[in-house]
């Protein structure tokens, strides 16, 4: 698909098996589609296109290059997963005034290798070209993205049959924050722009994790004198390589990420394991630069930042709420027809068995999504419920099963109980999107819910809370779960110090509305 014009957002689709045209190598020496991009103006007017955005797409398995922003003048690549592909896997060709951040981009197979060489993962030219208007790489912002198992890592490529000698050049490159690990060949390379062509110059790479290629190779400048280098970490260099340096406040040391894959793969489908832990050497040795928040969404502090994708933040545990117990309102006695003795409120005791899955995940399962439990990040205690989207709905959630309370002859479902559940819900890679818990009522003529209002995540644990009161003597069981909306690839959330309690005695006002909910 190839996109002409002005202010067009492309954003969470899937498009795979794409670029069949050129399946196998068909096109040979070159001229093969990309899989998503853009061209120049078709309006007559010769200009490039401007403000294209491509955000939270997944594109994988294409004979093409992924995505290709070509004489686009403005516009970003952004949130995206890029895997296996034909071509360099985002490429901008003839394009300017553009932010490339927070991009999982990675190769997991040989399958579409060409010359024995897969992709590149990101790369910049000012290819020739026979018709289009004159556009020079510049102000061009590569930023917090994960580039895994490519051939170069991030590259600009000098085309010297493009004899334009203002336009093929570059200027105002930034490259921030990025890791770079597995690749064949060099993991950051810049080929030369020699006379009669323009100097390039203004260019930046600072506060990225680059580990060595395959080749031993771990950077190449060819206009040294064009790029300031700072504050990288090079973990498998040996020594920090020229031209950067120790005195740029460089160096060389494991960045400690959580759980990275082995060298060369097999590579999970989300970016978490790359995430750096406490002690890491890499936290708060980074120089602030322009680029704000990290591949998550997290804001950056001005300075000391962490150098690569993740941004470590130090998360305080707030002083939990204390859920009240309630009285109970008794029945008054009538005259003529005694009652039965009201009931009392039990001690408000958490009647979930495994509220943070602090030794395994027993009594929760996740629906549409991947459960675990991460050691590494707690509201209390030493680990926390990690739910992870595997695709294919509006929603994905954390359940319990069987469920918490079921109803019998020797525990009835008495109306008017109230129940209320509460959960701490956090993420690093779903910022914005909504999370919300639920307690469900089953059996009797229909099933109603209860959810609490809804929470925009972000990595600062909140809590969630819902009651809910028995509304029939005929209900089996209540249902906790808790659930993100609308949710894309790679999102995942922690959930912690889960509870559902017995409040008390609370007189129904109301017959309850049955609710529908498409979850379950």
């Amino acid at each position: 698909m190839v996109l002409d014009g002005a202010s067009i957002n492309y954003t969470s689709n899937e498009v795979y098996n794409a670029a069949m045209s050129n399946l196998n190598d068909a096109y040979g020496s070159g001229g093969w589609p990309s899989t998503v991009g853009t061209y120049f103006k078709q309006d007559g007017s010769n200009a490039p296109s401007s403000n294209i955005n491509f955000t939270n797409n997944y594109i994988h398995d294409s004979w093409g290059e992924g995505i290709a922003p070509n004489y686009l003048d403005g516009g970003t690549v952004k949130g995206n997963i890029i895997k296996d592909g034909f071509g360099v896997l985002i490429y901008l060709d003839r394009a300017k005034n553009m932010t490339v951040d927070s991009n999982y981009v990675y190769m997991t197979t040989d399958k579409y290798s060409r010359n024995g060489k897969r992709p590149d993962g990101i790369g910049i030219s000012t290819e020739i070209h026979s018709s289009g208007p004159a556009v020079t790489a510049s102000n061009i912002t590569v930023s917090n993205n994960l580039i895994l198992g490519t051939y170069e890592g991030i590259n600009y490529w000098h085309d010297t049959s493009n004899t334009n000698s203002t336009e093929n050049t570059y200027s105002g490159l930034k490259i921030y924050y990025n890791v770079i690990k597995d690749t064949a060949s060099t993991p950051f390379h810049v080929y030369s722009v020699s006379s009669p062509y323009t100097a390039p110059g203004a260019s930046e790479f600072r506060n990225n994790i680059v580990y060595k290629g395959g080749d031993a190779t771990s950077i190449y400048i060819g206009n040294a004198s064009a790029w300031t280098l700072s504050n990288n970490d090079w973990p498998t260099s040996g020594s920090v390589p020229s031209p950067d340096s120790t005195a740029n406040n460089s160096f060389v040391a494991d960045p400690l990420f959580v759980n990275p894959a082995p060298a060369g793969g097999p590579y999970a489908a989300i970016a978490d394991g790359y995430r750096v832990q406490v002690g890491s050497p890499v936290i708060g040795k980074g120089v602030g630069v322009a680029a704000n928040n990290d591949f998550y969404g997290t804001s950056r502090p001005t300075a000391s930042t962490t150098i690569g994708f993740y941004e470590y933040v130090t998360i305080p545990t707030p002083t939990p709420t204390l859920v009240p117990t309630f009285t109970p309102v008794p029945s008054p006695t009538p005259s003529s027809t005694p009652t039965a003795t009201p009931i009392s409120s039990p001690p408000a005791s958490n009647l979930i068995q495994n509220p943070g899955c602090e030794v395994d995940t027993s009594g929760w399962i996740g629906s549409v999504a991947v459960l675990s439990r991460n050691t590494l990040i707690a509201h209390s205690g030493i680990a926390s419920c990690q739910i992870s989207y595997s695709g294919s709905s509006t929603y994905y959630s954390l359940d319990d099963n069987p469920d918490t309370v079921i109803f019998s002859s020797t525990n009835p479902a008495i109306v008017g109980i109230t129940y209320t559940a509460t959960a701490w819900v956090r993420t690093d890679s779903a910022f914005g999107k909504t999370a919300q818990m639920s307690i469900r009522r089953r059996g009797g003529t229909n099933a109603t819910l209860n959810t609490n209002s809804i929470v925009s995540l972000s990595s600062n644990w909140q809590q969630l809370t819902v009651t809910a009161s028995i509304d029939a003597n005929d209900r089996t069981s209540l249902d906790v779960y808790i659930y993100e909306n609308s949710p894309s690839i790679g999102n995942s959330m922690e959930v912690d110090d889960i509870s559902l309690v017995n409040s008390g005695f609370s007189p129904p006002t109301s017959t309850p509305t049955p609710k529908s909910h498409g979850h379950h």
